[in-house]
């Protein structure tokens, strides 16, 4: 029987900003980025507490992709870090 070694994550392990900055796979489609960011100003002052599942969908639609969401970096009250997805499609 072996046992589980448990590996702790860090932060570096989550953050892929470095790879965000590579080539772009797609053309810009002006006109819907435009609409969607008007989309989601009207969301926002409308029904706030929907606005980040309306990104996430504009996100799936604008980006031909397979899934979308929305990840945060917390803090909780005891000090630890935590990364949380807060939408996901």
């Amino acid at each position: 029987m072996t046992s589980l070694s448990s590996k702790q994550i860090v932060l570096e392990d989550i953050l892929i900003t470095h790879r965000l900055l590579g080539p772009v796979s797609r053309l810009p489609n002006f006109q819907a980025e435009n609409a969607a960011l008007h989309s989601l100003a009207r969301q926002m002052v409308n029904q706030p507490a929907t606005m980040l599942r309306q990104l996430v969908q504009i996100a799936l639609k604008l980006c031909h992709a397979g899934t979308a969401g929305v990840s945060l970096l917390e803090t909780t009250e005891t000090g630890e870090v935590i990364f949380r997805w807060a939408c996901l499609a």
